[in-house]
């Protein structure tokens, strides 16, 4: 049996000396959109910040395609095809949608002609961005500052794509676009592992849920077994 795309395993990890996670696994195999859902405080984010090497992790393993990442160096991660879109967008204020977007590229040595090509497909997904290309990225709807960071994630050429809080305080037209396109995106290839604290919308795209409570994944499954589980229909859904 072949081995998962991606694979962590015993994750431990924290700030200063408070401990944040306590163990945490999860895998996705190749093309794969997998979810991580739970309350705030969780410990989400610091899980997609210690596989994208922004937090070190302290004990355990993280792999992609076989390859060993935890706690390498961001730079190293993204050569090997971990691209973060990060909680709050995290855009270049100043400068412009167009320059945003190329800042996804520093890493990549393949020529101007590829990079145009990647930045073309890029705004053929997120047409309303081709339109803003050179307006200033801070002065971009919340909507659209998704769209501008998860272009941005897109233009390193990703294998993995972690999202985290896609939805986070947009409006649900905005959501249901972005799913779509993010659906697009798996079908070229990419395997998504998101964080959304809206439970029925990442239930719904993904293919596998991680529940994390208190720094611990505490249920995994398809995510169609995690909606029909009584369990998370009152926790996360409201439905006794």
């Amino acid at each position: 049996m072949s081995a998962p795309f991606f694979r962590a395993d015993g994750v431990e990890a924290g700030y200063g000396g408070v401990q944040v996670l306590w163990g945490v696994g999860a895998e996705l195999e190749r093309g794969q959109i997998g979810c991580i859902v739970g309350s705030n405080g969780a410990g989400k984010t610091t899980f997609m910040r210690c596989i994208a090497g922004l937090n070190a992790a302290w004990k355990g393993t993280i792999e992609v395609d076989g390859r060993a990442i935890a706690s390498h160096p961001p730079h190293q991660i993204l050569s090997a095809g971990v691209a973060l879109v990060p909680e709050g967008r995290r855009l270049f204020p100043g400068m412009s949608v167009r320059d945003n977007l190329l800042m996804g590229t520093f890493l990549r040595r393949d020529g101007s002609a590829a990079i145009n090509a990647d930045l073309d497909r890029a705004l053929g997904m997120f047409p309303v961005l081709r339109e803003r290309l050179s307006q200033d990225a801070g002065t971009l709807s919340g909507g659209e500052q998704q769209m501008c960071a998860i272009g941005r994630g897109l233009m390193s050429r990703p294998r993995l794509l972690l999202i985290d809080e896609l939805s986070l305080g947009l409006a649900p037209r905005i959501v249901e676009q972005l799913t779509h396109i993010l659906r697009e995106i798996n079908e070229q290839g990419v395997t998504i592992l998101l964080v959304e604290q809206d439970v029925i919308t990442a239930l719904e795209l993904a293919d596998i849920g991680f529940v994390m409570d208190r720094g611990r994944i505490v249920k995994s499954g398809p995510t169609e077994e995690l909606a029909d589980d009584p369990v998370i229909r009152e926790a996360y859904l409201g439905i006794v």
